[in-house]
């Protein structure tokens, strides 16, 4: 088993830039323990960054909105929060 380590964390920030991951503990604790939080604007870095997750088996927590009526997601261990809320509209819903 993999975790999140310096060579993930140097994946995510070509990927995202390094001002879209966060690692600065005052940032996190909001979000319980994670190991960084990633800001998304699209579906092809939520891609890339669940390919990079799973190749290091790390979970990842889904953000979405800084409106929840409750404490929101949170982690206990480590993660990637995954956070949505640069996501500003629908392009295309698949239904099944």
């Amino acid at each position: 088993m993999m975790a999140y380590n310096s060579i993930v964390k140097s994946q995510l920030t070509e990927l995202l830039g390094e001002d879209k991951v966060i690692t600065e503990i005052s940032e996190l604790l909001k979000y319980g323990n994670p190991d960084c939080l990633v800001k998304v604007l699209n579906v092809d870095q939520i891609k890339s960054i669940l390919k990079i997750a799973n190749e290091n088996d790390i979970g990842v927590i889904p953000k979405s909105s800084k409106n929840s009526l409750t404490d929101g997601s949170k982690t206990e261990e480590g993660g990637i929060i995954l956070d949505m809320s640069g996501m500003k509209s629908i392009k295309k819903i698949f239904y099944s």
